[in-house]
């Protein structure tokens, strides 16, 4: 009988840390705030821009959303990240669109190349025969081996 008694205690001793833990997960889902910071401004001239904030529990849980028409392919920009881990990768910025010739602007230009004698050679990937000069690679340190970038020059 005692042991049986013994078996209980322990079992409810289990079940009233469990509910114990259940409710404080609660009350710090109710009582911790939320923090939010909005800014944003419309230049005279160029794009407007703006950005939200939002966090929770000492930055446990982060989102934040940039606008930018000319920064971003689609004028947004969002990240969601809990403990620092983000939840979505960051998306591209803008590539600017070139401008792209008609057929006829095409025709002009090799007409002009041919008459000035200034024809394109084709097959060679450099006319001079010189090989590129290699882009070094540096490892940013204090990150993981796996970030790279490359150096400038």
């Amino acid at each position: 009988m005692g042991v049986v008694i013994s078996i209980l205690k322990i079992l409810g001793i289990i079940l009233l840390v469990i509910l114990a833990v259940l409710i404080l997960a609660l009350l710090v889902v109710l009582f911790v705030p939320v923090r939010y910071r909005a800014k944003g401004e419309v230049p005279a001239e160029g794009n407007p821009h703006g950005i939200v904030r939002v966090t929770w529990l000492l930055h446990l849980a982060s989102f934040r959303l940039e606008y930018d028409s000319g920064k971003y392919e689609n004028s947004f920009h969002w990240d969601f990240r809990i403990l620092g881990i983000p939840f979505r990768l960051k998306q591209r910025a803008a590539v600017p669109k070139k401008k792209t010739e008609t057929a006829e602007e095409e025709a002009e230009t090799a007409v002009k190349e041919k008459t000035e004698g200034k024809e394109k050679p084709e097959g060679k990937a450099n006319p001079e025969g010189k090989e590129k000069p290699a882009v070094p690679v540096q490892t940013l340190e204090g990150r993981a081996a796996g970030f790279r970038t490359k150096a400038a020059g």
